[in-house]
């Protein structure tokens, strides 16, 4: 068999987007060469562009087994990674690509922009520092410190190298896509519009840019005109959006009169209870709804919404999801395309989600007992999984401001891995800092709404938190990333209140400002606590 040449029609295929005849091409050379690392690697990356993660981390990790010293299987692995939002992960197979090259301008962007995803900036900026100095024109290297950039507020630098990428490369679509973030971030909306457009029209694959071009629209409030666009986010290659249930019929918002629904949920835990905002309206249209979501959520939107019923997401599908059972199938986020696409222009939501009543009573008398304060606040300040982790989060540091109102108690609100760093933080302000192990916030939420609703105000950055808080209708402070890579269309622009919570009040940052909001927050938390004891 002539090898080089099966692998150079395996590349051709690939790059023409023939994906079976790639395929083909390299199940042949492995059938002969079983531990090729060149025909290996084309098998993950083929895996990885029909969203089959799993496959592709296995084929990688088997290639990098037999060939533990080749670098492109190592970045491949940590690609797929990236994909999957598992940040360590990635960073330690990019790692590993750049210890057998530490030169290679893309393995050094690549575990830059997985460093970064952790929000540990300054160490992104060196990797993509080494990336420019090993090739000055690797468009990557560019845009990604550009971004280290945008995530610092430094907006003149991330124009500046933006300004050399358009030197190399002027219609590139990566430079003209992180260009339309520095807009956005500039606050020039329409004029982030115009570049995803542009690029949208050109790239051969522009879901990525008119998803991103809806998502303006959708932060400018025109829910509306945005909708098809962000409709196209199944397009995207990014593990939290996907399609399921796709041999059922789409609802897509037409009459539900004597229809079963099937409602799936899909991206993360805040933006299910977002869009459950929606839910008791299309299951009072409905002959029934059910539900497939996160075991997290069952229990808390079980008592919530009585009348629908809930399951279990799993893969493969519970065995009551099947063709036959239901006329119809939508995601749980499309509810809002489907029936509150005026909701920018109406009055704020009630309440949609209970807590358990008795449980919040039982907490709210521990704490209170326990603090001999009678004001409790919940924190939390970080999104660890988020895209843009980094920037949607605070520092535990930063909250220092905060502690000082010294009248009330403060209760942990964080989940995930960051959860333990605010206590030292708090015990070096001097502030009563309520830790209770008994609370699993990384758990069903039901536990975890019942603490929610004994307090008397979430403070909270852009997270699960904040939405849960929001939906239960207790008093909750949202501190809104500044616009830019971290923007969530949801809180839309140039407003304090949210249309979705009756409840939520927006503090929003500025690029390069990060106390600014904190400090009015913490004056505004002044007057609370000054009305509360008056």
């Amino acid at each position: 068999m002539d090898i080089d040449a099966q692998l150079r029609a395996a590349a051709e295929r690939f790059n023409a987007g023939d994906l079976s005849a790639a395929k083909t091409a390299c199940d042949a050379v492995i059938a002969y060469a079983p531990r090729q690392p060149v025909a290996l690697n084309f098998l993950a990356l083929i895996a990885r562009q029909i969203k089959k993660w799993g496959k592709a981390e296995e084929i990688a990790k088997a290639g990098l087994a037999a060939n533990p010293d080749d670098p492109n299987l190592a970045n491949t692995l940590g690609v797929v990674m990236l994909d999957q939002r598992r940040w360590q992960d990635a960073e330690e197979a990019f790692s590993r690509a750049v210890e057998i090259d530490p030169i290679s301008p893309l393995f050094l962007s690549n575990l830059g922009r997985a460093v970064l995803r952790q929000g540990r900036q300054s160490q992104a900026r060196e990797y993509f520092d080494r990336a420019v100095a090993s090739d000055a024109s690797f468009i990557p290297a560019l845009t990604g410190r550009a971004e280290v950039s945008l995530e610092v507020g430094d907006l003149d630098a991330a124009d500046k190298d933006l300004e050399s990428a358009r030197a190399i490369e002027p219609n590139s679509p990566d430079v003209l896509g992180a260009q339309a973030v520095l807009e956005l971030a500039r606050g020039n909306l329409d004029g982030a519009y115009r570049l995803f457009d542009e690029v949208s029209s050109t790239a051969p694959d522009g879901a990525d840019a008119a998803v991103n071009r809806g998502l303006v629209r959708l932060m400018q409030g025109n829910v509306a005109e945005g909708w098809d666009d962000y409709t196209l986010r199944r397009k995207r290659r990014w593990a939290r959006a996907f399609g399921r249930h796709e041999t059922l019929p789409q609802w897509t918002g037409g009459s539900l009169a004597g229809k079963s629904l099937l409602v799936w949920c899909e991206q993360g835990l805040g933006e299910a209870i977002l869009g459950a905002s929606q839910l008791a309206g299309v299951i009072a249209e409905a002959d029934s709804v059910t539900v497939e979501c996160d075991t997290r959520l069952t229990d808390i939107f079980a008592r919530s919404f009585p009348d629908a019923h809930f399951l279990h997401q799993s893969d493969p599908p519970h065995a009551k999801i099947h063709d036959g059972a239901f006329d119809c199938q939508a995601a749980m986020f499309d509810l809002i395309g489907a029936r509150a696409q005026g909701i920018a222009q109406q009055a704020p939501l009630a309440p949609y989600l209970r807590a358990d009543a008795s449980a919040a009573s039982d907490l709210r008398n521990k704490y209170l007992g326990e603090t001999r304060r009678n004001v409790l606040v919940g924190l939390s300040w970080g999104s660890p999984k988020a895209l843009s982790a980094g920037q949607k989060g605070l520092a535990p540091e930063a909250w220092l401001p905060v502690f000082g109102a010294d009248t009330a108690a403060f209760v942990n609100l964080q989940y995930g891995a960051i959860r333990a760093a605010m206590a030292a933080i708090a015990e070096t302000a001097g502030a009563v800092w309520v830790d209770d192990s008994n609370v699993d916030p990384d758990g069903p939420l039901d536990g975890f709404a019942s603490q929610i609703a004994a307090l008397d105000l979430v403070i909270t950055v852009s997270n699960t938190t904040a939405h849960l808080a929001g939906a239960l209708g207790v008093e909750t402070w949202v501190l809104v990333p500044p616009p830019g890579p971290a923007s969530m269309w949801y809180w839309f622009t140039d407003r304090t209140d949210s249309p979705w919570y009756q409840s939520v009040r927006l503090f929003r940052r500025r690029p390069g400002q990060r106390d600014a909001a904190l400090l009015d927050l913490r004056s505004a938390l002044d007057v609370w606590l000054s009305q509360r004891s008056g």
